[in-house]
């Protein structure tokens, strides 16, 4: 599913008028549709309509002439203050309403909003329709007290398109927002409503077509994975599938005091498919891991004495990935001085696909000229503090901008990047990027990530492309946390949870 800027949603209601589909059969096929969600969520009782000047308000006035035809109770309010003047269609709507007798409240004064505000009592449900996706400044006056009004109320609130006050393109509040239920986004949704902090405000997003051909999206459009995105994504198992033929992971992780984080993102791997999975670990950790992995192949390394891989394990490298079909290195791996020098070793040596996360980033970063030391294939798996350190770009800076830091960070090093977040965004080097909705809050917790880094690993080595592994993994991840919250709670949910409920996601994606 695509993603829409403000700017490309203009554009495609133009190409859509160039192409003999008027204004006016557009909004109304947009009415048409919300009056189907406000029935399902309001079947009966008073349905309040807040409008604003432009299209966005008049879909809900062409909305309010099919809820009447259907017999609803319904009060119309339109914020047009000073001098406002309706846009074209909008008016055209107007004008319908008052040929058919049908009462709407023009409000240009606070006293006249106030005895408006008197004609919503034991309303069912509001209907936001005050700005749609070209704001580009907090709500002021009327505007503002109407959604101070809105969201005061103990009345469920559907917002059109947009809820009222959020920026459409980079999640940002201006000023007052509405806090919808539902968001019945119009064709496509819009980048700031998959985006914090506006996500919290979209409630549930219900998206509706409103007459537009999805051939009218740009190519460069960003995406949003849905279950049957997903579904056609992940990789087929034949029936006479054996392990040699499901992927062979190399997971290099773990060290004293981290050895959790190799064993996350083991049972990650094997939880999500493969065939088989390596674990080269430190010498010193091999007890404790055949201790704790039952199904996990070992390869025990040289260490430096402290539990972390040293100088002495670059003479394995070669033999260790041979057979291999993706390289997965970083959880929990240590932060000895050693490990930069063994990563550059392993990055001029692979000729197959590699996934660099966690304390393989830190290393990463102290590799000279990292970015030309990357081969081909490769995914980096970063929070905005690891992507400040390989990029210099302050942590403030990347959270304002998740978008367009992890794009050009992609293009720039010529690779994926997953930068990881309550909104997960996953970009390549040809500019493509996919967002993530899936997850939850609970999984802000010590491990998630490597169980993350397993799951990419383990779809690459089944013949996913590192881009669609990658985008394909952050669903399963976040769906896998999605399932574990029910049970576990927000506070309760921890990194081995994860595991646990990906069996549920595999089951879910089968049906």
């Amino acid at each position: 599913m695509k993603l829409l800027t403000s700017d490309q949603s203009k554009r495609i209601d133009a190409k859509a008028v160039e192409l003999g589909v008027p204004v006016l059969r557009l909004m109304e096929n947009a009415a048409i549709q919300l009056v189907k969600v406000i029935q399902r969520k309001a079947p009966e009782g008073k349905i309040v309509l807040f409008c604003g000047r432009g299209n966005n308000g008049g879909d809900a006035l062409a909305a309010t002439r099919l809820l009447r035809k259907a017999g609803r109770d319904t009060v119309t309010v339109v914020l047009a203050p000073g001098d406002a003047v309706l846009s074209e269609a909008a008016q055209w709507n107007a004008r319908k309403l008052l040929e058919k007798r049908i009462d709407v409240q023009y409000i240009a004064t606070d006293e006249e909003l106030d005895a408006a505000f008197a004609l919503c009592e034991n309303a069912s449900l509001f209907v936001d329709a005050l700005f749609g996706t070209g704001l580009t400044r907090p709500p002021e006056g009327l505007f503002a007290r109407t959604i101070r009004y809105m969201n005061e109320s103990s009345v469920p609130v559907l917002s059109v398109d947009v809820p009222s006050g959020i920026d459409a393109d980079d999640g940002s509040i201006q000023g007052e927002a509405v806090r919808a239920d539902t968001t019945v986004a119009l064709h496509a949704p819009k980048i700031g409503q998959i985006l914090y902090p506006a996500r919290s405000c979209s409630g549930t997003l219900q998206v509706v077509d409103i007459g537009i051909s999805d051939d009218m999206n740009p190519i460069d459009a960003c995406e949003m994975l849905t279950p049957a995105d997903v579904r056609t994504l992940i990789p087929a198992r034949n029936d006479n599938a054996h392990k040699g033929t499901c992927g062979h992971v190399l997971l290099m992780a773990g060290s004293r005091g981290m050895a959790g984080a190799g064993e996350l993102a083991a049972n990650g791997c094997m939880r999500a498919g493969a065939g088989k999975t390596t674990l080269a670990c430190p010498q010193s950790l091999l007890n404790t891991y055949m201790y704790k992995l039952t199904e996990v192949l070992l390869q025990p390394l040289p260490d430096d004495g402290q539990g972390t891989l040293g100088r002495q394990a670059l003479s394995s490298l070669s033999k260790l990935l041979e057979g291999k079909d993706v390289l997965a290195v970083g959880p929990g791996w240590g932060r000895s001085m050693d490990l930069p020098a063994i990563l550059q070793a392993l990055l001029a040596q692979i000729k197959i696909p590699c996934v660099i996360d966690a304390d393989g980033l830190t290393a990463l970063a102290r590799v000279p000229d990292y970015r030309r030391a990357l081969p081909t294939d490769t995914v980096l798996t970063p929070h905005p503090g690891e992507l400040s350190r390989l990029t210099g770009i302050s942590v403030g800076e990347i959270v304002r901008d998740p978008i367009r830091h992890c794009r050009d960070f992609a293009r720039r090093a010529e690779c994926v990047v997953v930068l990881k977040g309550g909104c997960t965004v996953i970009a390549d080097k040809f500019g493509r990027m996919t967002l993530n909705m899936t997850g939850n809050s609970g999984m802000a917790t010590a491990g998630s990530g490597d169980v993350l880094t397993g799951i990419i690993a383990a779809l690459i080595a089944q013949g996913l492309s590192p881009y669609n592994a990658a985008r394909t993994g952050v669903w399963i991840h976040g769906r896998a946390g999605d399932f574990a919250v029910r049970t576990k709670g927000r506070m309760g949910l921890i990194a081995s949870d994860l595991i646990e409920s990906l069996p549920k996601v595999w089951l879910e994606l089968d049906r």
